[in-house]
């Protein structure tokens, strides 16, 4: 049982640096689309891209950074 534990515990860490990962990817990505946004004066399209998820992906496939 011992094992089993130990087994899942590593899983549990695995998951959870996983997620922190992918949270840091994320905010770096939404960051560097802001960036992009502010220096073309498109001041809209950064508030659509907090407000909507579509249009965000839509301007993350237009600036070139999908993962």
């Amino acid at each position: 049982m011992a094992i089993c534990w130990v087994a899942q515990e590593l899983i549990e860490q695995g998951e959870k640096q996983g997620e922190e990962r992918g949270e840091e990817r994320g905010e770096k990505q939404m960051a560097t689309l802001t960036q992009k946004l502010l220096a073309d004066g498109r001041m809209e399209d950064v508030q659509l891209a907090v407000d909507d998820e579509q249009h965000r992906k839509e301007l993350y496939r237009a600036y070139g950074l999908l993962s």
